[in-house]
């Protein structure tokens, strides 16, 4: 409970922290992201068994060989990002699973609960 005086100064320093950890997560999922899309991008390339073949029928249909590398590396580039957005949704959907179960870990309030003076 805050004293009436410093309940302006306790408002202001709630919505100050809850804007700072708004952009720490935003910093740490897009981290997590390009992490998430660079490996991905890098295992896909790995895999990548047919990809001469793949760039000599681009080249066979008229495109000229940079052209069916940037093709080729344009495809691969998107689904690893796709792979990425994936394994990030993965892991903020944990997260809302903790943080939603982290509720009954919680104590109840003790007695009645005054909410005259919420509005």
């Amino acid at each position: 409970s805050v004293p009436r005086e410093d309940q302006a100064n306790a408002a202001g320093l709630s919505n100050f922290m809850r804007t700072v950890e708004g952009a720490f997560a935003a910093a740490i999922v897009q981290t997590g992201w390009a992490n998430a899309a660079r490996e991905n991008q890098t295992e896909l390339t790995g895999a990548m068994t047919q990809q001469q073949a793949a760039i000599d029928q681009m080249t066979a249909s008229g495109l000229s060989p940079q052209t069916a590398l940037a093709t080729l590396n344009g495809l691969v580039e998107r689904q690893s990002m796709m792979l990425a957005t994936l394994d990030m949704f993965h892991a903020i959907a944990v997260c809302f699973f903790v943080a939603a179960s982290l509720i009954w870990l919680a104590p109840k309030p003790a007695g009645p609960i005054d909410v005259s003076a919420g509005h």
